[in-house]
This record gives structure tokens, sequence and C-alpha cells, in this order.
């Protein structure tokens, strides 16, 4: 028998009880490995490291797993022994799930070979391995190991034991006696936030534990000023009975004053937790209550109070998705549509109520008839009716004012599912009783029935030419369905679950399906299957294509939404739900989403930054990506030594057999008639837009790392792994060479007037030279490899990206002016937007803290957004000369395309914005919620008087 880890203080032979004590490290191994974990546990101990490992051949009981869940909980890291035994063994892959449900930090240990990848933990097959076989070195591996333990080792112990705590309170049913108070909770609130990057992260408990604490204690310091304002009334009368009392007084009012600060702290610390915990909207309305007190009594409050609040506005402000809640139904909401015009929102309840809603959150309308939870809603293509599916085993018809105009009858099972064909002609349903009934419209006569699926019929879904339908069903299959002989045409099968939901793209050329097997296909109209996509943690409840085909949005029992490039990665993850997510579409338009939960609310959401391109044929690493001038072309370069051009829908025109081995660079020249590239052959070439060689700089002693044109294309500049960067004329002819690096130079940039350029080199240093090779500048403050440098558009500015993890801004003078927060990993790329006012950068991809991702800052390095999509590290990113696009360069052999909303960046402005206009804006975003929803506390619908001035669009 395989088990894992084990004892409290546990020596061979003993076994250990279940309680609650936080150790260093939980080790989960099969068996058969047995002696080398003891010989890991004797040196861990012999080193002060306090190991829990389960040393009994035991039968598995609900004592002993109490036990085990009791050492994993309590301890700081888990070690897992990868062998053939370890990874097939039942219960160390239900320790592992254990350790994930506590967000415990995982260290996979590789003993022996001999088993499947496909077997492997996909939680441990992220993670990097600590390689620990026969053939490997013990003392090396043991040293990495005990290294890996201690990374963030204050972080760790913290986590466990808040996470000791939070387990505690809520199996003493949430008892506010369990609560943090005080220091500990200002401690476990700050934690929570530097936490956000380290490993492990914060857990759905922890969080909410923090939260209610701070609740508690925000609530206590309510009824402490409620008490304080009774005894400054006091106070005041007593001031006019005596002068006597001044002192005592004015003692009482600083007191006051002292009070008043710490609950505007409080909520400030309030709102900062609310947001890490995936909480945005509603740490944006505590935000706002921090400000509005803080705005009253500017006069006295400390600078540091001053800016907790302003950073707790900015960083909700910042990362608030979702618009508004739609509150009113008493139980589940199973469904979610939007009407044609996007103006109106209808929902299904387990209530038995359909209600319809304006976007403003204001409840038009509650439709009452069904005598059972209401499954499906769904509106007309002229948006006059809406039909609503229910477990009563009907559907029926209704008008937008709530009126009801038929019932549908004749299914003998519960009806899951109800929608409209786009020609208005057809109303499908399907039922428990294992059939799709057809209704003719407008006369509701019903139509033969489709009859094929052998479980209940959960989801069906017309191609916008009404000629076909596809449902899903139980049975985990997907059938489609030809309209004119309704009969199966197709019936695909791969899932290994329940279907719930399928829908058609907008050029009925793919069909989507979400299964309860937590995966989503794509599979094209013949019924071929297209890719699998895997990412949610639970069931996928719900799918819907984007207006333009290009997105697909997923709904999820794990509570959370996920958009999906077609390519099959997750480019953004929405958080906010506090169960199952039932439903998830987008309007119409494009312009909103809205999602129903078995939280009993429905969200509207803003739509995400969005992939508009995903540039695929390269064969391996895409190393470089250039938006021409006039961005009618994109230009990109890889590891396999090709060149390629596409066009603005990412229509492949150009392919180039460029340089043997790889390519490090690709650039436009400023008049997008030609394009350079640079090699590891020594030399850089530059081409026309035809593929045809026009010259090869030819000179180098080693690899060109990088090519740069001066802005008027006279000059091209090269730098290269033989530590000298060389200016060039279009005919091939060394006009200049930059001597003064000691290391191999990664990139070489010209400054917007031509006048000076910027190398940056692996000597930890950046040079600004003049056209002459003079060195004016030497920029010293990185402490490793300078990977990237780029110049402001006003050439005022420089920002750099370094191995050490930093992002630096320099002025031109080589004055260091801001450090971006510190990166997990190595920095890799940093450029200016084309107006100045935002960075975005890149990062290596490895390790625990792997990050594949964009980060878009503005200067002063406040973090705006994070853009994913790419599944490893990306190399390059680039602003459109528009500001409106970013390309990125990625290891996973793509590039992408993505649009920018520039409003939610406009971040100049906004940093620079005063008290009054962040609560306006704040305000304006949360407004229609505080007067529309049922939800809230009647005092709160006040909360902006005052504040509001002008009623255009937050963002």
């Amino acid at each position: 028998m395989s088990t894992a880890s084990g004892a409290v203080d546990a020596q061979p032979g003993e076994n250990p009880a279940a309680e609650s004590r936080i150790n260093d490290v939980f080790i989960s191994y099969s068996r058969r490995d047995k002696e080398f974990v003891q010989r890991l546990d004797h040196d861990l101990r012999k080193l002060g490291r306090d190991p829990w490992v389960d040393w009994d051949d035991i039968k598995p009981s609900e004592d002993w797993w109490q036990a085990i869940e009791a050492g994993i909980e309590g301890a700081d890291t888990f070690i897992f022994i990868i062998s053939p035994d370890s990874v097939s063994s039942k219960v160390c892959r239900e320790e592992i799930e254990h350790a994930l449900k506590n967000s415990k930090r995982l260290i996979p240990v590789f003993l022996r070979e001999g088993f499947d990848m496909q077997e492997v933990h996909p939680a441990i097959s992220a993670h990097n391995w600590i390689f620990c076989r026969s053939t490997d070195d013990y003392q090396t591996a043991f040293q990495t190991l005990l290294t890996a333990i201690d990374s963030d080792l204050i972080h760790a112990k913290t986590h466990t034991r808040l996470l000791l705590r939070a387990n505690e309170w809520n199996k003493k049913n949430r008892n506010d006696s369990f609560l943090l108070h005080g220091t500990d909770l200002e401690e476990a609130e700050q934690w929570s936030v530097e936490g956000t990057k380290k490993e492990p992260k914060i857990n759905e408990l922890q969080a909410e534990y923090i939260n209610a604490s701070r609740k508690a204690e925000t609530e206590l310091h309510k009824n402490r000023i409620k008490l304080q304002r009774f005894a400054l009334t006091g106070i005041s009368v007593a001031l006019l009975a005596t002068i006597g009392l001044g002192l005592a007084a004015f003692q009482q009012w600083k007191r006051a004053e002292v009070v008043q600060e710490g609950q505007i702290n409080a909520l400030s610390r309030y709102s900062t937790a609310l947001f890490h915990s995936d909480h945005e909207f509603d740490a944006l309305i505590e935000a706002i209550r921090a400000g509005k007190q803080m705005k009253a009594q500017l006069t006295w409050m400390k600078s540091e109070t001053r800016n907790r609040v302003t950073s707790a506005l900015l960083d909700a402000f910042y990362g608030v998705k979702e618009r508004n809640r739609l509150i009113g139904h008493k139980d589940w909401v199973t469904d979610v549509s939007f009407s044609p015009d996007a103006k109106t929102v209808a929902t299904a309840s387990a209530d038995g109520t359909v209600c319809l809603w304006n976007l403003l959150g204001k409840r038009l309308a509650v439709l009452q008839g069904h005598e059972d939870y209401v499954t499906s809603v769904s509106f007309s293509p002229d948006g006059k009716t809406l039909a609503s599916a229910s477990r009563d085993k009907t559907v029926r018809i209704w008008s937008l004012t709530g009126k009801p105009l038929k019932v549908l009858k004749g299914h003998e099972g519960r009806v899951n599912t109800v929608s409209f064909s786009p020609d208005g002609k057809t109303l499908a349903s399907g039922s428990d009783d294992q059939s799709i009934r057809l209704w003719d419209l407008p006369s509701y006569k019903e139509l033969p029935n489709l009859i094929g699926h052998t479980g209940p019929v959960n989801s069906v879904s017309f191609s916008p030419d009404s000629k076909t339908l596809a449902s899903g069903s139980d049975d985990g299959t997907v059938i489609i369905w030809d309209m004119f002989f309704e009969k199966p045409s197709v019936n695909l099968t791969g899932h290994e679950g329940k279907v719930y939901r399928v829908q058609f793209s907008p050029d009925g050329q793919t069909i989507a399906s979400a299964s309860a097997d937590g995966t989503i296909k794509l599979w094209n109209r013949f019924g071929e299957p297209l890719r699998t996509f895997v990412g949610h943690k639970d069931e996928v409840n719900s799918i819907q294509f984007s207006p333009d085909g290009q997105t697909l949005l997923s709904g999820s029992s794990d509570k959370t939404i996920k958009f999906w490039n077609l390519s099959g990665k997750a480019f953004q993850t929405f958080k906010g739900h506090d169960d199952a997510v039932f439903s998830a579409v987008f309007s119409p338009d494009g312009q909103s989403i809205a999602s129903a939960s078995a939280d009993r609310t429905v969200k509207l959401w803003n739509p995400p930054l969005q992939v508009s391109q995903v540039l695929s044929g390269h064969k391996r690493e895409v190393t470089s990506v250039s938006f021409s001038p006039d961005q009618k072309l994109v230009a990109t370069a890889g590891d396999d030594g090709i060149a390629k051009l596409w066009d603005q829908n990412g229509k492949l025109l150009q392919t180039v057999v460029a340089h043997p081995g790889w390519i490090r660079q690709i650039t436009f020249s400023p008049n997008g008639k030609t394009f350079a590239t640079a090699g590891p052959d020594g030399s850089a070439k530059l081409w026309d837009l035809n593929g045809k060689l026009i010259q090869t700089f030819l000179g180098h002693e080693k690899n060109v790392n990088s090519v740069a044109f001066s802005p008027d294309g006279k000059t091209v500049a090269t730098a290269g792994e033989d530590t000298v960067a060389k200016l060039w004329d279009l005919e091939g002819r060394v006009i200049q060479i930059l001597v003064g690096h000691q290391s191999g130079v990664q990139r070489i940039k010209f400054s917007p007037d031509g006048q000076t350029i910027a190398t940056a080199s692996k000597d930890k240093t950046v040079i600004l030279w003049n056209r002459k090779g003079k060195i004016l500048h030497t920029l010293k403050e990185h402490g490793d490899w300078v990977n990237d440098v780029s110049f402001s558009p006003d050439g005022k500015k420089l920002v750099t990206a370094s191995t050490d993890g930093r992002i630096r801004v320099w002025s031109s003078t080589g004055k260091l002016l801001s450090t971006l927060p510190q990166q997990n990993n190595e920095a890799i790329s940093a450029s200016f937007s084309p107006d100045g006012q935002l960075i975005a950068t890149t990062n290596a991809s490895y390790g625990i803290d792997s990050d594949s991702a964009v980060k878009i800052w503005d200067i002063s390095g406040q973090l705006l957004q994070t853009l994913k999509g790419h599944n490893a590290e990306i190399s390059q990113v680039s602003f459109s000369p528009d500001g409106k696009m970013i390309a990125t360069a990625s290891a996973d052999q793509t590039a992408m395309i993505w649009k920018l909303t520039i409003d939610r960046l406009d971040n100049q402005r906004i940093r620079n914005l005063s008290l009054n206009e962040l609560l306006n804006r704040g305000c304006l975003w949360v407004d229609n919620y505080l007067h529309s929803s049922p939800d809230v506390e009647d005092g709160d619908r006040t909360l902006c008087e005052g504040i509001i001035q002008h009623k255009e669009t937050p963002h």
C-alpha cells in the first residue's frame, strides 16, 4: 500500500495522532520508497527540521485519514516523492488533493523512473522537480531541497498558522470568538497583501477568515464611534456649563480623532483584503467608504492614512471588473440571457420565477407561473417574447411585460433547456425524457420530436442559419441534427461526463461543448474533434462564443468564469461568485457579460482585454515580434531561423528562411518597406517585404543579438555577443564601432531624435553613446544581466529589464528615477507605450512563481493590467504605433496580438486625480448597484451623496 507522510515527532513504528501542530514538511511517499524517506527524515531532523512522516503500513480508516489531513494542514511544505508506485497510488493522490485544497506549497522529489507522465498529478507536473535518482548526487539534491523548504519561510509558516486558525473557526461553526483581532488581524491582512505573488497562495477559507475578522473589527469600531459621539455630545453640553471641563473635553475630542482615524485605517485594510480575495467590487465600496470619511477629516489626518486610503481606492478602481449585481432571487440562479438589443437581462431561478432587469440593476418584472425550478430562459430573435423551461415539465412563453402568453406541454420529464431558432420559426426544448421537442412559431404547434439521446437532454443550440441543431446530454454525447430531415447527422463522443451546454460559433463552422468532466471541447461542423480545453477545477456548466467568434466564455462549479482563445488557452479568469456558476453569457454587442450562480446572484462584468489574433506557424520559440509603422503588418521571428510577415487579420503573407539556427530580433524600418533580422551567424540582414535579401551586415565575431534602425532609416545598429555594437550604412559599411562593454550586448536602441544610442549588456550595465561612439552615461544599478532597454517617445526616459528581476526607469542623463516592484523571475522585456504613460513588461517563466503574462504598469509603478494567454515564457512585448494593441512573442511557438481597452489604462490622469475625483469615479462605478440592489443597507444608499459630480462613464 502507498501512503504518505507523517508523524509529528514520529519515529519508525509510531503512528501520529490527528492533531493540529505545525511541522516543517509533510512527506508523501510510497511504502516501497520507505528506506529513502527514512534517510531523508533523518537528515532533515539532524538539521533541526521537523518532518511529518507516516511510517506504519496500516489500513486506511477514518481516524487514520484524519491524522493524515491534520499532518498536511499543519505542515509548511508538502514534499511528494515521485516513483512509479507513488504516482499510481490512490492514497498519495488524495494527499496531493488535500494539500492543494489547503493551498500548500508543493515540492516534488523525483526518486524513481518507470511511469507514464500522463499518470502524474497535474499539480506535480506543473512544478520544477528536484532530481534525486540513483544516478543523481544525493547531497546536491538535499541542499536544493533545503533551499526550497527555506524559501519564503516566514510566509509559509504564517500561511500554516492562519490555516489552522481558520480551520478551527470553520469547525466551530464560524464562531466570532475565534476571529482575529488587533495586531493579529493587521499582520494577517498585511501578509495576505504581500503574499499575493508567493507560494503557498492564500486559500479561500483563509481569505474568508481574514475578511470575517475585519468585518467584526469594523463593526466594533463603528460601535465605539457611536459611543464616542454620544460622549462628545455630553462633553459639548458640559462645556457650555463649565469652563473647568475644557481640558477634559479637548482630550476626549482628540481620542475621538484617534478612533476615527483607526476606523478609516481599518476600512482601508478591509478593502485591500477584499481586493486580494477576488472581491474587487466590494473592495471598491469599502475604499469609497474610507475615502469619504477621510475627506471630512483631511485637515488632521496623518499622511500614512491618506496614502493607505488612496492606494486602496486606486487598487480597487484599477482591478474592478464587476459592474453591477442583480439581486432578488431567493434560490439558485440557473440561467441568464440578454435581449437582442442588449438592454434587458432575463434570469431563471430555482425559486420558480423568471425576472427581467435593466442594466442599471433595476428589476422590471417578476414572471410567476412555473411550479418548480426554472432551468432555462431564452429571448426570441425579435426580442418581443421570452421562453422559459422548468422542472414542472412545461415551457412557458411570456411578453416582456411579464404577461403569460402560452404554456407548452408534452414533455414527460423535467425540461432542462429551451432555445429559439435564429430565424424565429422554431422553438426547441430538451428534457429528462431524453427527447427534444420542436414547436412551430408563431402557431406553437408541436412538430415531430427528435429522439436519439439515451439520457436527459441538457442543452440545445441552433446554427446561425437555423438549419442545424446541436444537443448535449447526460449520456456524454453531442448530437448534430439536420432540421430538414429531422434526424441525427453526426454523433459526437469524447467527453467522460455529462454534457451540460453546447453552442455553435457565430459563423456556424464550430461547435463548443461543456461537460461535467471539467473540460470544454471544440468540434467542426462535421463532428471532428478540434481541441480540448483544460483549466477548470470542477464541472463546466456553461459555454458561449463571443459575438466576434474569437473568444470562448465558460462558467464552472469551481466558482470561476474563464475566457479562452480558440487555441485553448485561458487568458483571463474572473472570480467573485461564492458558489457554482451555472451560466455565463456575452451581451449581443459584446460590451457586457452576465453570470448566474448558485449564490443567488447575477453579476454584470466588463469584458476583459482580448487576444484579437494568435499567430501560429513557427516550429520553435517565437523570439521577437514587431508592428510595421502603419500597423498593417506584423513581423515575427523564431528559434527556427524563420521570419514571417502577417497582415492585421493574422493572415500569413510571407515566410523567409533568414538565418541558420535562430533569430534573436526582427524589426521594421521607419518607412515600413523593409525589415531587419539578427542571427547567430555573426550577421544582421535587411529584407524587402517580398522576402528578398537586400543587404547583409557581416562583421561580428559571435552571435548578433539585436538590430535597430535609426529614426531616419539611414543607419542600422547591431549588437553582439562579442561585446561590441556597430553602426552601419545601408550599403553594409561600418560607420562606427561602440566598444566599452565587458560582456555580450543583449539589446540596442536609438533615441527618438537618433542622436543617442542605448546598449544593454550581460555585464549588468546600460551604456548611452553619441553617434560618434563616445560614452555619455553608464547605468550601473542592476545586479545581473540587462536584457532590454527602451526609450520613451520623448526621449527623456529609458526603461530597462534585468535578470535581477527589476524593471528600472531612468532619465536620459542616466539618473535612476524609479524601480517597479520586484518581479518573481528575471525581467525579459520592457517597452514604453507611444504616449509614454505605460510600460509593458514580461518575465522569465520557470519555477514555483512562473508567470507567463504581460504586465502593464504606469510609470510610477502601479500595476494596471495583467494579460494572460500564452502558456510559456514571453520573449518580447511591443506596443502598436497607435498604442491600442500589444504584440507578444512566446516560447509556446506563437505570437499574440492583444486589443487594449485604453479607457481602463488611462493611468496618468487617474494617478493625478484628487481624492474628490477618485471618489467621483469610484462612485460612478458602483452608484447603480447602491441605488438598485435590495441587498444594500439603507444607510449605504446615500454613500455617494455629495460625491458624484458628473455622470459620464468612469472607464
